[in-house]
């Protein structure tokens, strides 16, 4: 069974609840600290709560790199694969915070303060 190396990458400031349990279910506390688990369903589904917070690296077999370059094949070299980032909104921010339309949001903004005369 393949193994990967997951790091937490993020701190874990700002984060829900499940994230933080989902990051201590992995054995994870410290910002750097890396941990080798089973590359399986439960491990992916953990993964997939906390994706912006850490990185997943397959860890390959000492003789895999041998069978690899002498089959020809791109398999088994080390290299992680692509990983697609968090979706980017149009204007560039990755957060869903924010971008609920607030009624009557521009006109509490522009009160200005009565002269003083």
């Amino acid at each position: 069974m393949q193994q990967l190396r997951i790091t937490l990458r993020r701190s874990l400031i700002g984060s829900t609840a499940l994230q933080r349990a989902c990051v201590a279910t992995l054995g994870l506390r410290r910002v750097g600290q890396w941990v080798v688990r089973p590359d399986n369903a439960r491990t992916a589904g953990l993964l997939r709560k906390v994706r912006h917070l850490v990185e997943a690296v397959p860890i390959v077999p000492e003789g895999a790199h041998a069978a690899a370059a002498s089959a020809g094949t791109s398999e088994g070299t080390g290299v992680a694969p692509e990983v697609p980032a968090a979706p980017v909104r149009a204007d560039g921010r990755k957060s869903a915070r924010g971008l609920r339309a607030r009624p009557n949001a521009t006109a509490s903004k522009t009160r200005t303060r009565k002269a003083r005369g």
